[in-house]
């Protein structure tokens, strides 16, 4: 890959990666062989912060053109990406346990962003235990041709 400038450097998980900012995305570098192991994409601007979840399952990462976007670690899937009020966020850091994140940006304002850990199957057992289904009146057992004890 040609040059590209990098802005900033940080370790990756352990001593073994490197993480770098560069024009318009995140890079992870293995350090003893220098090969580029990930890229996260999808900023349209320099980083001006970044982040690793300390569980190493997200990067965060907070850019001069006011946006945020949260990736998986992992596979550098971009996960959500939202556009702050403000033009640029100058930092971004997680929470201890990695389920909260937050920005702050030039405007001074410090922005909560809550990250959801559910499995697919955990939020369909939710759904299944607090949804609610109403009882379907008269008119729609005849429409869906329901057997009924309704009396005409």
């Amino acid at each position: 890959e040609g040059f590209r400038p990098i802005f900033d450097v940080a370790f990756g998980p352990g001593e073994e990666t490197i993480l770098g900012a560069d024009m318009d995305s995140l890079v992870l570098w293995d350090i003893e062989t220098g090969d580029i192991i990930r890229r996260y994409s999808g900023l349209s601007t320099v980083p001006w912060s970044y982040a690793i979840s300390p569980d190493w399952k997200y990067v965060l990462a907070g850019s001069d053109n006011n946006e945020v976007v949260l990736w998986d670690f992992n596979t550098g899937q971009e996960l959500y990406k939202h556009a702050v009020h403000a033009q640029t966020v100058y930092s971004v850091v997680f929470s201890p346990d990695s389920k909260t994140a937050f920005s702050i940006s030039n405007d001074g304002l410090l922005v909560q962003w809550n990250i959801s850990e559910k499995s697919l199957q955990e939020w369909i057992d939710w759904i299944h235990t607090n949804r609610y289904v109403r009882p379907l009146t008269c008119a729609e057992k005849v429409q869906f041709r329901i057997e009924s004890t309704c009396q005409p």
